[in-house]
């Protein structure tokens, strides 16, 4: 194996709350691609429509992760979000 065949990535995670539980994951990732480039997006739904749902978002860059904190509050279906920076990870692809 050479080194040609390895990609080192970071990648961001955060944490957003408070989400309708109208939410579509499409809906939020489109909201949240306006301040860089979301590579995954986990919605975790509200039990019986009784609370608010949450997700984990992994973003690509720290660019994007200080666009999107700096620009606080950010509302989504009159909810004022949640969002937290949960923690940074790194890991190597190997084709």
């Amino acid at each position: 194996m050479n080194s040609s065949n390895l990609i080192d990535r970071k990648y961001y995670s955060l944490y957003i709350g408070n989400l309708s539980v109208d939410i579509r994951r499409k809906e939020l990732c489109q909201y949240l691609e306006q301040f860089g480039q979301v590579d995954q997006c986990q919605l975790f739904e509200a039990n019986h429509r009784r609370w608010s749902c949450f997700a984990f978002i992994l973003m690509r860059t720290p660019d994007s992760i200080n666009r999107l904190m700096s620009s606080r509050p950010h509302f989504l279906d009159n909810r004022r979000l949640v969002i937290f920076l949960k923690f940074c990870f790194f890991f190597r692809l190997i084709f």
